[in-house]
């Protein structure tokens, strides 16, 4: 099937823990899944389960509870979040490149349009710029949006990742927009964070007559 659109993507990017997957799950669920959460890390986390033999290695979202806590059933002591790093960083980039798993979520995402199921993403791990060149070059700098999160005591030292901050200036050689976003508390970080998501995915057009304060819905898609 030929791809009639090219997609629109927002790539959370901040350190473990800071909120990523809590504000992306729940932005899914509000667009009842018209807005797809996808993650760069999904296929590895596949190959990391074959690997170690856990069963339904396909559920990639199984450890996504206990990611930071010693596994000893599966991964001999490692965390989750240990496992799937080190496959990452010890085989498959210096094996298959830096933009492997940026290769791997534009596949996810033609997929998904092949289907005619969701033509909008969110991802929640983004932080390596190899890996978001080949999205780019499929969805287009104008239709991909960066979201920066940061949360007090939270930052990627110390994890073993090689994921960071996106530097302004490599977002602007792209012409990819970026935006800011503060995880202070759960309730202004989701509210704050839906309406980046919701503006971004549909924007709603400027009108010179009076608006009332009903927001419109949040599971609202573009038409074209």
């Amino acid at each position: 099937m030929i791809l009639q659109h090219p997609p629109k993507l927002i790539v959370l990017n901040g350190p473990p823990r800071c909120g990523k997957d809590t504000l992306a799950k729940n932005y899914e669920r509000a667009t009842l899944k018209l807005v797809r959460h996808v993650k760069f890390a999904r296929q590895l986390k596949v190959m990391t389960h074959r690997l170690y033999g856990v069963p339904n290695p396909e559920d990639y979202e199984q450890f996504d509870e206990t990611k930071d806590e010693p596994n000893f059933e599966y991964f001999y002591g490692l965390t989750p979040r240990q496992a799937y790093i080190g496959v990452s960083e010890t085989y498959i980039k210096p094996t298959h490149g830096l933009s492997f798993f940026g290769i791997k979520l534009v596949e996810l995402m033609k997929t998904f349009q092949e289907q005619a199921i969701v033509q909008c993403f969110v991802s929640s791990d983004g932080g390596l710029e190899e890996e978001l060149l080949p999205v780019v070059e499929h969805c287009g700098a104008k239709n991909i949006l960066v979201v920066k999160i940061t949360r007090e005591g939270y930052t990627f030292k110390g994890k073993g990742d090689s994921r960071h901050y996106y530097s302004e200036e490599f977002l602007s050689k792209l012409g990819v927009e970026s935006k800011q976003l503060v995880n202070d508390d759960i309730k202004s970080f989701t509210d704050s964070g839906f309406l980046i998501l919701r503006d971004f995915v549909c924007p709603i057009p400027p009108t010179p007559f009076p608006t009332t304060s009903k927001e419109p819905s949040l599971a609202a898609m573009p038409t074209s």
